[in-house]
């Protein structure tokens, strides 16, 4: 039911109303005077209503003409005055968000360089391949470090371990086992032998990377996009390759496929890549080829440590 405030008339509208019913007021008492006597100077005594309310509504026409451009020009001020705060309301919003970024972009660029930093320190002074107390500290600083980098750089932070030799199949330093690698960027990585087994690699960009001999055994890999990867005696056992694309990969005899799974099409030498993507026990090769995600490749040859210490 309509509250008693939403019945009322705005406020243009009343006084509009109270200014119309003032005139005929006016005019009517002007001709109810000269019915009955006007001094004859004034010139009432011949004066008709109509003329009476000619003569009332012309000034009081311009002044109401002039009250309510006056008030319509207001109005148009107190908007543009609104919307100029709300524009700048709006580019201070984006100008603190672009802050924010910088802030974040510093703060984890400065999380993974005192990482690298201290993880070379570690390997120049032996303690990571010697030490078991140095290795927990290390495994337990890579976990947390994982946590607070964006896809990028958690790309270039396993691009950095195995340089240094910490992820090697046969015998890693540090365990990626549940590591948070969700989103990575390994787009066009050299990960040849690397250790990635039981990681975490949901929605992971590893198109264009060489993986060959590595391990992925029990890794998490939904939505992995491997387009254009060279597989080359990987093992991916104890995987579920039913969301991951596949298309133009490239394998051999020594890749290590889970239980009851069919291989896709071998693109080893071929330039046709078209994508290939598992669904459970069966298969489908997209007749269309799908575009590779706008990612950038990751910058290889960054971390010049590993030519001193891998195989140490």
């Amino acid at each position: 039911m309509p509250s008693i405030e939403s019945k009322r008339l705005p406020f243009a509208t009343r006084t509009t109303a109270q200014a119309v019913l003032a005139i005929l007021l006016l005019a009517g008492i002007f001709w109810l005077i000269s019915l009955v006597w006007w001094p004859e100077w004034t010139g009432f005594n011949s004066k008709t209503l109509w003329d009476v309310l000619d003569l009332v509504i012309v000034p009081l026409a311009l002044g109401g003409g002039a009250y309510w451009l006056n008030k319509e020009q207001k109005q148009q001020e107190l908007e543009i005055a609104k919307q100029q705060k709300e524009r700048e309301l709006e580019i201070a919003k984006q100008q603190r968000e672009q802050e924010l970024d910088i802030a974040q972009n510093q703060a984890e660029e400065l999380t993974l360089q005192s990482y690298i930093d201290r993880m070379s320190n570690l390997l120049l002074q032996h303690e990571l391949r010697d030490q078991d107390d140095a290795r927990s500290i290390a495994q337990a600083h890579t976990n947390t470090v994982l946590r607070h980098l964006n896809a990028s750089r958690k790309g270039l932070l396993v691009q950095f371990l195995h340089e240094s030799g910490l992820i090697a199949r046969d015998n890693p330093i540090i365990n990626l086992k549940q590591a948070d690698l969700k989103y990575v960027i390994l787009t066009g990585a050299d990960l040849t032998g690397a250790n990635l087994a039981g990681a975490i690699l949901y929605h992971a960009q590893v198109g264009h990377a060489n993986l060959s001999n590595a391990s992925l055994n029990g890794a998490f890999l939904k939505r992995v996009w491997f387009i254009d990867t060279d597989l080359s005696g990987t093992d991916l056992d104890n995987t579920d390759l039913s969301d991951v694309d596949l298309g133009g990969i490239q394998y051999d005899d020594d890749t290590i496929w889970p239980a009851g799974f069919q291989p896709p099409p071998n693109f080893k030498g071929h330039n046709d890549s078209r994508s290939w993507i598992g669904a459970g026990s069966s298969k489908r090769l997209a007749t269309e080829s799908q575009s590779a995600p706008d990612v950038p490749f990751l910058d290889q040859g960054r971390f010049a440590i590993s030519t001193d210490t891998k195989g140490e």
